[in-house]
């Protein structure tokens, strides 16, 4: 089963790879299996006997999404690869927050049983399998009966993974910076290069924390983003409402403010960054949400420090002060970072022009008017350092200034 969004949204959200001849797809699959990349083969492919399903599932637009069908109390996906091809693993993009899902094969004995399982933490998830050579199907690992909803998929022969698959990674136990942001888009439009210099360039492990992503497709559209960026830490979902006409009191009253200031509390000293990065005071143009997710970080900085705060936290993490925390906007203590310095990562491309061009996969704000610049009103290179551990900045060039370097 499949449904279509109007053509009107499906044709703002295409997001299309690039065409290729068939010549040059044949020249390509061949360079890919002599350097042991792996090759796909979705379109060669038929998901749960029908033709059709294989353009919901591959024609390469969050626009359409597959839904399965509840047959005899199972909901699956049943997948038949090529004649003479061999699957070495599945790239799912999840429409929801994603499942355990369990990869199964039939076996002489007419069972269904598991020989690969994705993890249930990724929007977009690589699943090596073993080998497989016939019919196999995708299923709820906690509940087979649940129905699974994919945005996108891709089936490859075994091999390692190509360009612009997402593999993406935990945050670990500790990680260098963290920027918590209001929804997808924010985290280019008002920090501009930030990611792609610390997270791309000099490998830092930067944690996007997002408050409101009630669509599914522009969760998606931050993978896509950050992917671009070079992060690959998978980002946070705090699953908040989003909400424009109201007030920052009202949106921490809608949310649950004692509810969200644990859960911010949390992040904190869970992931223990050495440098917090947050929203304007003001919420830039006056965003509400993002007004509020920079009040959860300032306060919550000190109630990560407290141990008399939220105790069975305290016992799992410990406590954890901040060392540096930097606010767009903010008017003491200002830096300007240089976001037009030449990347080696990216091939001579500015962090500036990074974000920018990362900032397109946000296709469903296509038709809004946001730039990713670095000058005007709402410059996003100049932030100001609103509490430090470790001193005043004498550079002023660098959120890790006075920051010793990771071990």
């Amino acid at each position: 089963m499949r449904r279509i969004v109007s053509a009107l949204l499906a044709a703002l959200l295409c997001i299309s790879f690039p065409a290729s001849s068939p010549v040059l797809a044949e020249t390509q699959a061949a360079e890919n299996a002599s350097d042991g990349v792996a090759r796909d083969i979705s379109m060669q492919c038929l998901f749960n006997d029908i033709p059709g399903e294989r353009s919901t599932l591959t024609d390469g637009t969050y626009a359409v999404y597959f839904e399965s069908s509840v047959v005899q109390k199972l909901s699956t996906l049943r997948i038949v690869p090529p004649e003479g091809e061999t699957v070495g693993a599945v790239y799912i993009q999840w429409m929801y927050f994603p499942p355990v899902a369990d990869i199964q094969i039939e076996n002489e004995n007419g069972e269904w049983v598991t020989v690969a399982q994705g993890c249930g933490k990724y929007f977009a998830e690589y699943i090596p399998v073993p080998d497989i050579r016939q019919e196999f199907r995708i299923v709820d690992h906690d509940d087979n009966s649940q129905k699974i909803y994919i945005r996108e998929m891709k089936v490859f022969t075994p091999g390692a993974a190509p360009d612009g698959i997402q593999l993406w990674q935990e945050p670990g136990d500790k990680v260098d910076l963290m920027l918590m942001v209001g929804h997808p888009d924010d985290e280019v439009l008002w920090f501009g290069g930030l990611l792609p210099y610390y997270g791309g360039e000099l490998q830092k492990n930067v944690l996007v924390v997002c408050a409101a992503m009630n669509w599914s497709l522009r969760r998606l559209e931050l993978l896509d983003c950050l992917w671009a960026c070079g992060i690959r830490t998978h980002p946070i979902h705090s699953r908040l409402e989003d909400q424009y006409e109201v007030t920052r009191k009202e949106i921490l009253s809608i949310w649950g403010e004692a509810r969200v200031k644990k859960m911010y509390t949390e992040y904190i000293r869970k992931y223990k960054p050495d440098v917090l990065v947050l929203h304007d005071v003001k919420g830039e143009y006056g965003h509400p949400i993002h007004q509020a997710v920079s009040y959860l970080g300032r306060e919550c900085a000190k109630l990560a420090a407290d141990p008399s705060v939220y105790p069975e936290q305290v016992e799992a993490y410990g406590v954890w002060d901040i060392p540096k925390i930097y606010i767009h906007l903010y008017e003491e203590n200002q830096i300007v970072l240089d976001w037009n310095q030449p990347l080696k990562r990216f091939g001579g491309k500015t962090s500036l022009e990074v974000a920018q061009e990362a900032y397109t996969w946000h296709i469903s704000q296509s038709e809004k008017s946001y730039a990713v610049l670095d000058h005007g009103k709402y410059d996003n290179s100049v932030f100001g350092l609103y509490r430090t551990l470790v001193g005043p900045d004498v550079e002023k060039n660098d959120f890790f200034e006075h920051i010793p370097p990771a071990e």
